[in-house]
């Protein structure tokens, strides 16, 4: 039976933008580059796009008909953005975007008349029903000139169901009008940077906006942000120019649901089109809500649509044979979206085919003469294939007629260097390719340049044990670099944090069967946009769909994070682990936090948060390559540097305020312990008698770890210590005591133990 294969946040619907920038006021200081932050802001959407209505050195009347004009253009499920770069300020709680015209201000009051209301602007917006209204105001410059009551900023806003909210800077704080590019605002500049960022969501847009911001003013500007989205909102749900493979972002403690849907297949083997014969791979188009598998014995390639009963053959099913319009066993399909055709894998007639999606009969033949197993492209247009004979992966760019080896190439074998019998592959943003090594019992990942690859999965003989794979299959990758492997034989599907030594069950694992939460034989893998796993269960010829479990993204949004306390102490799903969180308990046994903790009924939607008694701790990372863990960068800040031997170099000069974590492969020296702000130091051992070559007692700073699984577990229980220390004296220090920061410290220690709590969760 078919079913949706992604949910309707994901539809297409008219994007509409307006933008409008004001620099030449008459009253208050000029500005300098509200009027390029709009134009470029503008562009920006343009080409992702929105439709752009746009205005520059506005006067109210002006303000206030464009604003209607656009209003009155909003049809229902529109996705809106309204930007703002000018003077703002507030006045009685309530915040206005000021025109040009500003000479016509002399009071408070007059703001009524002659400015805009910010909070009545989003409700007429919201009048029009659109899917979701987007609100970024990059004002309340120092530079506003006005009542000591209107010139603090603007004030804080509540959102509306369906909207996003954010300002340059912090509620009631102010913002320099300075431009470290020359051209354009810190807030706009960084949100150019990230705002085109396909199949991004704009809550997490905003959060690489606000740390970018955050970071390069040492947290001086903090950014305002609130949301009531309801669900995933993309501003851009278009490739990149050649890019064909969705490099899915999903949190490091996503969990799918066990039992499997299926969305194409499922009527046992044979040629209709409700039936697949031995699929082997799947390719999942989010833009046109469809999924194409290569159907290796009926030699065609057939795309089911959302919700069909049926496939429908939009390559080959002519008989095999070695015609233009003909397959023999197909084995894999992509799609270039930028040339608008199928990639498929002829592996019978060794050849890889370019088929076009316009109602073309035939194929074109681009890779001749290669025993070609699998097929991938990056996001520049090149091609990989896999030769499973001559043992190798190549790169094809457009034009070559030999290609370029980036894995393998050194004859079967199961060294480093070597790969056999190679199948499915997988090219991150990187360039770096992730081979199943099939006959080696192992995933290797090849770095761009490199000779040879790493285990990243198995490597240790076939067999059904967790640091095992029979016959891996099909693989993909996260953005944290977390491997998922289809284990074929085992009939289950794992995944391999980056570092770990074994994998975890994701789905099946239930033995070989037909029922939804098994497999018979799985090989492709694929995500769509929302997370949803999709995989290949050959055996039972069917493709299933599994669909991510909402209620383990507990960091999917940051703002949900306020929904795990409740207004009667700090209650947590992790809370029945009394080991992991008796220091918590200890903090919270005092009745003064308590008494802070109960007048908290939730947590400020932003996440932004108050540093008059803290600085955000910073974790260096010293010439160790990192899995992209999934940081929470607003409870610690991670810096890379490669100079190893001039390690008191990247902390002489720093802030001696900002506290501090090392992580390095190397002992420590006295002038690296001598800093006071240094409140850790992570050694990570290579080899088992390293522990014996420092003196780890003489300093409880110096932490001996072994894996960074281990090192991340310490990370966030030092950090859950730090902010929990921070909250006391936040709530305790008779001459700057502040129980708004207190309780926004405490409830970053919250995080920390939770994020700890998952993490123990992973590893027992």
């Amino acid at each position: 039976m078919a079913t949706g294969f992604s949910s309707s946040n994901t539809l297409v619907c008219t994007k509409r933008a307006l933008i409008i920038g004001n620099n030449k006021y008459r009253k208050n200081s000029p500005l300098r580059y509200c009027i390029n932050d709009a134009e470029d802001l503008a562009n920006k959407l343009h080409e992702i796009g929105f439709e752009i209505t746009a205005g520059t050195d506005l006067t109210c009347e002006l303000m206030d008909t464009m604003i209607e004009t656009f209003k009155e253009e909003i049809n229902p499920d529109d996705l809106v953005l309204f930007f703002y770069a000018g003077h703002g300020c507030q006045w009685n709680h309530r915040n206005f975007l000021i025109p040009i015209d500003d000479d016509r201000i002399t009071t408070g009051a007059d703001l009524e008349d002659r400015a805009i209301n910010v909070q009545d602007t989003l409700e007429k917006i919201m009048s029009r029903h659109p899917s979701a209204a987007i609100f970024l105001l990059d004002c309340c410059r120092n530079s506003f000139v006005g009542e000591s009551s209107n010139s603090n900023g603007l004030s804080p806003m509540q959102a509306v169901a369906g909207s996003f909210i954010s300002f340059a800077c912090d509620a009631n704080k102010v913002a320099a009008d300075e431009s470290r590019n020359g051209r354009n605002s810190l807030f706009t500049s960084h949100l150019l940077r990230h705002i085109d960022q396909p199949y991004v969501t704009i809550d997490d847009i905003m959060c690489e906006v606000c740390d970018g911001v955050m970071k390069e003013t040492n947290d001086d500007q903090c950014p305002f942000r609130v949301s009531l989205l309801q669900g995933k909102v993309f501003l851009n749900q278009q490739f990149t120019a050649g890019q064909s493979i969705l490099f899915i972002h999903v949190n490091i403690n996503a969990k799918w649901k066990q039992h499997g849907i299926t969305i194409a297949g499922g009527n046992g083997y044979g040629s209709q089109l409700s039936q697949l014969y031995f699929p082997w791979n799947i390719y999942v188009d989010d833009d046109h809500q469809s999924i194409y598998t290569a159907d290796w014995k009926n030699d065609r390639i057939v795309e089911w649509e959302c919700g069909a009963m049926t496939g429908e053959v939009v390559a080959g099913g002519n008989g095999y044979g070695n015609r233009s319009d003909q397959f023999n066993y197909p084995s894999d399909v992509i799609v270039d979206k930028k040339n608008d055709s199928l990639i498929i894998c002829d592996y019978g007639n060794r050849r890889v085919v370019r088929w076009s999606r316009q109602n073309d009969t035939n194929g074109e033949t681009v890779i001749s003469n290669i025993d070609c197993s699998r097929v991938t492209m990056d996001n520049n247009g090149d091609l990989y294939v896999s030769d499973c004979v001559k043992n190798e992966v190549r790169r094809w760019k457009q034009g070559e007629t030999e290609g370029t080896i980036v894995a393998g190439g050194n004859g079967e074998g199961n060294h480093l260097n070597q790969i056999y019998r190679p199948t499915y592959i997988f090219v991150d943003e990187d360039y770096s390719v992730y081979v199943s090594d099939c006959l080696n019992r192992r995933v290797m990942k090849w770095m761009k340049g490199a000779e040879e690859g790493i285990v990243v999965a198995g490597g240790n003989g076939q067999g059904s044990s967790l640091t095992q794979l029979s016959c891996p299959t099909g693989v993909i990758v996260d953005h944290l670099g977390n491997v998922y492997v289809a284990d074929k034989n085992n009939h289950r599907i794992l995944r391999w944090y980056e570092g770990c030594c074994e994998g975890s069950i994701v789905v099946g694992g239930n033995g070989e069967g037909e029922q939804p939460n098994q497999f018979r034989g799985p090989s492709g893998l694929s995500f769509d946009v929302e997370g949803n796993l999709y995989v290949v269960d050959q055996g039972n010829k069917r493709i299933q769909k599994f669909d991510i479990d909402s209620k383990f993204n507990l960091y999917e949004d940051r703002s949900e994070v306020a929904s795990h306390i409740s207004d009667d102490g700090m209650s947590m799903q992790c809370r029945e682990k009394p080991l992991l969180f008796k220091e918590q308990n200890q903090l919270t046994n005092n009745p003064n936090i308590g008494e802070a903790n109960n007048s908290m009924a939730l947590v400020e939607q932003s996440s932004t948060y108050k540093r008059q008694y803290n600085n955000r701790p910073t974790i260096y990372i010293i010439d160790l390559e990192l899995p992209p863990i999934d940081w929470d960068l607003y409870i610690v800040r991670m810096e890379k540097y490669n100079m190893k031997s001039h390690l008191t170099d990247v902390i002489r000069d720093l802030n001696r305020t900002i506290p501090l974590y090392i992580l390095v492969s190397m002992s420590p020296s006295d002038a690296i312990m001598s800093h006071g702000q240094l409140r850790r130091y992570y050694y990570l051992q290579t080899s088992s008698n390293e522990h014996a070559n420092i003196g780890l007692n003489v300093n409880d700073r110096i932490i001996s770890i072994s894996s960074i699984d281990q090192f991340v577990s310490k990370l966030y229980e030092d950090l859950g210590q730090y902010y929990r220390d921070e909250a006391e004296t936040a709530l305790f220090d008779d001459e700057y005591r502040d129980r708004d920061v207190a309780k926004q410290l405490l409830t970053k220690s919250i995080q920390c133990f939770e994020i700890l709590g998952l993490y123990i969760e992973k590893t027992f």
